[in-house]
Formats: structure tokens, sequence, C-alpha cells
């Protein structure tokens, strides 16, 4: 998920002005009420702390708690930035992924920070493996990692607030590479050639790579082309589709997957 950033302003301190309007008050038993004008009572500026720097006030679009459907909270994990490119056909996909799995989405980690971009790391426990094997973390799981955020700034404590709260239920079906591939192929940002975990974090090939599974059928297909061919089949039907296509890649005399 890409999510900018976006200037933050306080509204200028002003003067605190109280004003005390009395509507009146009465004297003696039968006395006509006296008016009393309004008398201004004001704080001088130093007696009140001085306000904060003019980015550090919450957007209000951004205030609050936010829970993500479960069809964004796999998109998120498709969505890919410069350098990517989704594959036009099914067959295309398959030979592209290095790993295709079903997975349930359990838990999100935090990322880091590389230049303006902030990433999140979702923990994926594997229900089936189609193709490729995966490398995975002591605890056992698959982890996906992709950009949170894309701004100057700190971690986005918010944003990773509103995955946490959003983990789905439904599995996905995932097309994979490692960082450590996209790194050697694409060139990634120098920064992360010091990372020593590459070769277990895991992203989508593109927007086609991650399909929701909703009682056994894939459902919600996010780009248009191939994907949605896939959309409202079985998952066993089209875990058949991707074996055969491995299948007609593979060299002669290869094992079957």
């Amino acid at each position: 998920m890409h999510v900018s950033r976006r200037p933050r302003g306080w509204l200028p301190l002003l003067p605190i002005v109280l004003v005390v309007i009395l509507a009146g008050c009465y004297g003696a038993p039968g006395a006509e009420p006296v008016s009393v004008e309004p008398v201004p009572v004001v704080l001088e500026p130093a007696s009140v702390a001085p306000s904060p720097p003019v980015e550090e006030q919450p957007a209000p679009e951004t205030a609050g708690p936010i829970t993500y459907d479960p069809g964004s909270m796999w998109s998120f994990l498709a969505s890919m930035g410069e350098g990517m490119r989704r594959a036009e056909t099914l067959a295309g996909a398959v030979d592209f992924a290095e790993l295709i799995v079903v997975g349930r989405y359990v838990g999100v980690e935090r990322g880091g920070t590389y230049g303006s971009d902030s990433t999140a790391v979702a923990l994926i426990d594997v229900d089936s493996v189609i193709k490729g094997t995966p490398n995975l973390g002591p605890d056992g799981l698959l982890r996906v990692e992709f950009v949170l955020v894309v701004g100057p700034g700190g971690y986005p404590e918010k944003e990773f607030a509103d995955l946490e709260r959003s983990i789905p239920k439904d599995p996905a079906l995932l097309y994979l590479f490692s960082w450590a591939s996209f790194a050697k192929v694409w060139d990634a940002v120098p920064s992360w050639s010091t990372r020593t975990d590459l070769a277990e974090r895991y992203k989508t090939i593109g927007n086609d790579g991650a399909m929701r599974v909703a009682d056994g059928k894939i459902v919600a297909a996010y780009v248009d082309g191939w994907p949605t061919e896939l959309q409202g089949l079985g998952i066993e039907q089209v875990t058949d589709q991707i074996r055969a296509a491995i299948s007609l890649d593979a060299p002669p005399g290869a094992p079957a997957p």
C-alpha cells in the first residue's frame, strides 16, 4: 500500500479571551434588574504554552482508527512500486513466481524505513505449497514485506496500528519471489544491501500477486486481464491449472510438481 503523507498544521495560537456577561443582577426586593456591561478578561500569551510545530497536528481525514476490509488487506501486499510488472497470463505469472502458496494472514510485524519508503511485514501461515520451497522464519511463518507508506518522516505508527486491527480471516493464493531476487534483478535501494534476511522476505509478483479465497473460491480480482478468468473458480481447480503450467514449463525428465 502506498500512502503519501500530507503536511499537518496547527491553527495559530490566539490569546484566550473570556467574556464575562452578567445577564442581570437584583438589588433589594422589588428592585429592577441592573444591566452590567460585558467585561473582557485577557490572559497574557506568556501564560499559555507555546504552540507545537505546524506539521504535528493530525490531518482530520486520518484521525481515529481504520479497519480495512479483507480484500484491501490482501491487495496492500500486492501493491508494487516502480520496477515491477504484472504478468500477462496465468502461465506468465507461474513462470515469474519463485514461490506459489495458499496461506493465511495471521499477523503483521514492523518493517523498516528505507529512503522515503516505510515497510510492514505480513506473517503468513502456509496451508499448501504449489510451487517452490518457502524459506520460513523460526516460528514457521512466511514473511511478505510490502511498502506501507511513501513519504518522509518516522515510522508510520498510526498506519501500522490500522493494519494490526484488520487481519483478514480468509486465505489467499500468493504468487511470490524473494527480496533477494528483487535486489539482484532490479538493483534495489543500495542501503538494503546490508540486510541479511532478504532471502527469507518475499514480495508478490505484482498487482495480480494476491488473490483472496473465500468459501474455497477465488474472489475479487483486483486487476483486469487474466486474473478475472479465475474469479469464482474453486481453489482446487486453479491449483490444477497452475500445476499444469508448471509441467509445461519444466524441462523434459523433470519431476512433476
